[in-house]
């Protein structure tokens, strides 16, 4: 039946969550409601700790037989943190504070570099992303940044939260 294919969260799940992403090597933890990597929009929960990494990335994949481009977008649902937006030669353009008890909420477009850093202990967010996802079609990582585990990770996490 088409109920069969409705996704919920109990927010009463999100302190295991926590507990998960603090535990872990990458320090953050995604939560998925959508049913397969084949559903036309990703809907997760993410829990991102302060001293976790993402590398700015796109999502506008030319695989050489095709274009992907897709939408992002963020609700803060706990504490704070700043979502980063990048020029083609690392210099930051943009940033936005995202802030739970202002219910910010951002849309990001195809093809924009971008990277989210939590400014609290951590911060837990709900992200929609447009379908499709096949992990080298998902995103293109900004050459210019460190890739997650590099040895300069920490200084560029330094100079972000300086912003």
């Amino acid at each position: 039946m088409w109920w069969d294919n409705i996704s919920s969260i109990d927010l009463k799940i999100l302190p295991n969550l926590i507990k998960e992403a603090k535990k872990s090597d990458r320090k953050r933890i995604m939560y998925c409601l959508h049913n397969s990597v084949d559903s036309m929009l990703h809907t997760m929960v993410n829990v991102i700790y302060k001293d976790s990494y993402i590398c700015p990335h796109k999502h506008l994949v030319d695989d050489g037989c095709q274009v992907i481009k897709k939408w992002e977008s963020y609700l803060i649902l706990d504490w704070k943190g700043k979502l980063l937006f990048f020029d083609d030669n690392w210099i930051i353009e943009k940033v936005i504070d995202i802030d739970a008890n202002k219910w910010s909420m951002v849309l990001v477009p195809e093809g924009v570099w971008h990277s989210i850093i939590s400014i609290s202990e951590y911060i837990v967010i709900f992200e929609n992303k447009t379908w499709p996802w096949e992990e080298w079609k998902d995103k293109v990582f900004h050459d210019k940044f460190p890739l997650e585990g590099e040895d300069w990770v920490n200084k560029v996490l330094g100079e972000w939260y300086s912003i």
